[in-house]
């Protein structure tokens, strides 16, 4: 008995087999003329969803359909599944496996009729509102409200839907799809969808083989978050890239494109700019006819004529290139920026921008203009926070205030170093030297080789091998051979030392500069000469003072005491002060010497003459009397406490005598002129600086 219940259940088996290829063959060769049928499904209620809910669609899974014939073919259906075993077995198997491989299947419909269509013989496959027709063809099924299948081509009608290998889903109104080539029409409120993106269009074409869609009248791309839409367009499913061409737009929070041709890499997130681009950021947009923007590792990279605005800003460079990782942006090839605003201008071979660090490197043949000032240099860096420049190379700084030259400019650290044939100048001060090193941070650097600093507003000049300069007082101190040259009333007075120091007086707020020698001073003019230990200057009172057994000569007479002062007015010589043990020697021969002694004397010039002079305190003088023919005919020799001495063609004209005044005139013969010497009387001439030669040695 069992063997005959699994005999019997194989016949059940093989009859219901025999049955699944008549409907086939029905399907194909439509073997029963006037047939009509119907299949029925448990999915009947699974009706197609609402467009806006056909994203998330799936399709359903495949399920045994039941068949429903009448009773009159009942008692035909062995007969039938007999005969049409050996009608199937007749079919070549060769001509069967590749149509098999290809065809479409009616998988499901509520009803099927046969019709002619401009001559062909065409299936019409029609569904109801609870139950769409489907359609299957390897891993593709295809939904819709009715259908015309044209041996292995399908025209679909009614919220038609493809589903392939449950990755790719299309949506629309009707679809044109050839089973043998794979390729669709899509035609009305088009939706292509694969995991993560949506693209929406009124017609598209797609390859279901290659996974190809493409367009010719517009479409809309979106992955959630960024909106594309383009004219034309080509989507490559596999490889996971997309073309766009004509008025495309990126819509996305954080950028705006607009842009004629753009590819996009979904697989790595990589958009290309294939043709004029204007991509609009929060601070600014970009233009450019060539690059491409990677979103996965935030670099971006524009090729053609890229130019970057915003508000007043502008940059442009053969290339422009940023990384958001390390937050830089590089501008390469004359590359160039531009701020109308602010009056800024820089160019370079190459910039690049540190944003985190908020600096700014400007590379070969770098310029920057800013309202004020213009740097040339090899290199150039600018730190804004600092609001610092530091250079590299040959480097021209002009500014309203401020000029550096020099054949080599780097920075180490905080110092930054000049070489060769060194200029700068800043104010009123300007340096040469072979080298100088500065510190940006203290403000302070030094200067060595050939130095020469130039004070326009105190007009002096400083030379000497070495020196160290401050900004924040102006000071300066030179040493190696160091001497100072100035006008004095038209005339340049050179003074040489040790060591000068000269400095801004920061005590009061007039700034005066101050300037200091010490050890072995020597000056030179036309008008005077002078040899002391230590000399002070101030352009507050414009006043010399030499101290430490102090020597000044001007033209025939000698002048030393304790300390003087020599002050200018109008930059000229205006009065000589000589402050305790004063003596004034004049010799215009060096034969006869006129002597004035006194505790104090004062001594007044105009017009670069001495024409006045004040004694106080113990006031002696021996002077030589000449007549008309300048033939000397006696000495005047007196003590007083004061007297007042007038001078002409600096020769004395006129002595007054104050107080207790004990005179008298000796015969020039019988004087032993010698002998007539004051108290102190010492002549220096043979010290004293003939040329501003002997102050440079």
């Amino acid at each position: 008995m069992r063997l005959i219940h699994l005999c019997l259940h194989a016949l059940q088996t093989t009859y219901r087999f025999m049955w699944a290829m008549l409907l086939c063959y029905a399907q194909q060769h439509r073997a029963v003329p006037g047939f009509r049928y119907s299949l029925i499904t448990p999915f009947s209620r699974e009706r197609s969803i609402p467009p806006e809910n056909r994203g998330s669609l799936r399709a359903p899974s495949h399920r045994l359909s039941k068949i429903r014939i009448s009773n009159a073919w009942h008692f035909a259906y062995p007969l039938i599944c007999t005969c049409l075993l050996f009608l199937v077995a007749a079919q070549p198997a060769a001509a069967q496996k590749p149509q098999e491989q290809n065809r479409i299947f009616i998988e499901e419909a509520d009803r099927l009729d046969f019709s002619t269509i401009q001559g062909k013989q065409v299936k019409v496959v029609v569904g109801t509102e609870d139950l769409q027709a489907r359609f299957v063809q390897d891993d593709i099924i295809l939904w819709c409200d009715s259908a015309v299948l044209d041996a292995n081509k399908v025209r679909a009608y009614g919220e038609v839907q493809i589903n392939q290998n449950d990755s790719i889903t299309v949506f629309a109104d009707q679809i044109k799809y050839n089973g043998d080539s794979k390729k669709a029409n899509l035609i009305g409120d088009v939706i292509l969808s694969d995991p993560g993106n949506q693209l929406f269009s009124e017609a598209v074409s797609y390859d279901l083989e290659h996974k190809v869609a493409f367009y010719t009248t517009g479409a809309t791309l979106t992955d959630g978050k960024t909106q594309l839409t383009s004219k034309r367009g080509y989507y490559y499913s596999e490889q996971e890239r997309a073309l766009f061409k004509g008025d495309v737009v990126v819509i996305n929070p954080d950028f705006t494109i607009q842009s004629d041709t753009l590819r996009y890499d979904v697989a790595n997130d990589v958009t290309y700019f294939d043709g004029p681009t204007t991509i609009v950021i929060k601070d600014g947009q970009i233009y450019t006819e060539d690059g491409y923007y990677n979103a996965a590792t935030g670099y971006a990279e524009f090729t053609k004529n890229p130019v970057y605005n915003s508000g007043t800003r502008s940059a442009a460079a053969d290339i422009i290139r940023y990384d958001s990782k390390d937050r830089k942006t590089y501008l390469e090839g004359n590359a160039r920026v531009t701020d109308t605003e602010k009056k800024q201008y820089a160019s370079a071979q190459s910039i690049i921008y540190d944003e985190q660090n908020d600096i700014t490197y400007f590379n070969g043949d770098a310029y920057v203009k800013n309202e004020g000032e213009e740097y040339r240099a090899d290199a150039i860096e600018y730190n804004r926070k600092e609001d610092r420049y530091t250079t590299t190379g040959r480097t021209t700084v002009r500014g309203e205030n401020r000029a550096i030259d020099a054949d080599k400019s780097y920075v180490i650290g905080d110092i930054n170093y000049l070489e060769g044939n060194v200029f700068i100048q800043e104010n009123e001060i300007t340096i040469q030297a072979d080298t100088v090193r500065f510190n940006q941070v203290l403000k302070s650097g030094e200067a060595r080789g050939n130095v020469i600093m130039i004070d326009t507003l105190s007009n002096f000049t400083l030379h000497s091998q070495a020196a160290n300069y401050n900004d924040n007082n102006g000071s300066i101190l030179t040493w190696g051979n160091p001497y100072l040259t100035t006008l004095v009333d038209e005339d340049s007075l050179y003074i040489s030392a040790d060591t000068l120091w000269t400095f801004i007086d920061t005590l009061r707020q007039d700034s005066a500069r101050i300037l200091i020698a010490d050890n072995k001073v020597k000056t030179f003019s036309a008008q005077y000469q002078t040899l002391c230990d230590s000399l002070s200057y101030s352009s507050r009172d414009s006043i010399f003072k030499l101290f430490d057994q102090p020597i000044v000569w001007s033209d025939t007479s000698q002048f030393t005491a304790d300390t003087i002062f020599m002050r200018l007015e109008d930059n000229a010589l205006k009065q000589f002060l000589l402050k305790q043990n004063a003596m004034i020697i004049n010799s215009p021969d060096e034969r006869l010497y006129n002597q004035i002694q006194g505790t104090d004397i004062t001594a007044d010039f105009k017009d670069e003459e001495l024409r006045r002079m004040t004694v106080i305190g113990n006031a002696q003088s021996i002077y030589y009397i000449q007549d008309e023919r300048d033939r000397y005919i006696g000495v005047n020799k007196a003590k007083c406490s004061e007297m007042i001495i007038a001078f002409g063609n600096n020769q004395v004209t006129k002595i007054r005598f104050l107080r207790q005044a004990d005179a008298s005139i000796l015969p020039m013969k019988q004087t032993n002129h010698s002998s007539l010497r004051l108290q102190g009387f010492d002549w220096k001439e043979s010290t004293r600086p003939k040329s501003k030669f002997d102050i440079l040695k």
